[in-house]
């Protein structure tokens, strides 16, 4: 449960990113839009990173159990 309320907060801030170049507000404080070769790449690595932290995260906990027995 909270690993999925980790990721839906780590993709809304990354909605917001990626939307707010787009938007007026964007432009008038300087923004402008990424290629999308690049949003391609940025979704790829934060997938690719969430999907190493669970991981990482599972073993961790599974080694941390191992030593508490």
């Amino acid at each position: 449960m909270v690993s999925s309320l980790r990721h839906s907060k780590a993709l809304g801030v990354i909605a917001v990113a990626i939307a707010l170049p787009l938007l007026p507000v964007g432009r008038w404080l300087g923004f402008v839009a990424p290629p999308p070769l690049f949003l391609v790449f940025l979704i790829g690595a934060t997938s690719a990173y969430l999907a190493i932290v669970e991981i990482n995260k599972r073993i961790d906990c599974r080694i941390t159990v191992d030593r508490s027995s």
